[in-house]
């Protein structure tokens, strides 16, 4: 009995696949093992300078976004769409802090 209901769990994913293939494809990159896609760790000198950047100049950008590299302002922007366009050229991910101020 078990090894018929194997049969027809193949046979039925077989016809699913030619009938929904887009949907299937999809189901499999959602339901796959997770991958890390790693860079180099970010530089805790540049984060620091971000960071005391961020404390000393923060008041002045409230309600906005902001992205701050090596503690410099590269960006500053009302939605976090905006910054993406603003500063897509000179953005390094792995220096660079993105947030909201508060």
């Amino acid at each position: 009995m078990m090894l018929d209901m194997n049969r027809l769990a193949v046979r039925l994913a077989q016809k699913g696949a030619g009938i929904f293939p887009d949907d299937l494809r999809k189901a499999a990159r959602v339901l796959r093992e997770p991958r890390i896609q790693g860079t180099a760790p970010a530089s805790d000198r540049k984060l620091d300078a971000s960071r005391k950047w961020l404390c000393k100049y923060a008041d002045q950008y409230k309600g906005k976004w902001v992205a701050v590299q090596a503690g410099n302002l590269i960006g500053a922007a009302n939605s976090a769409r905006e910054l993406k366009n603003v500063i897509s050229s000179l953005f390094n991910s792995k220096d660079t802090l993105i947030l909201k101020v508060m």
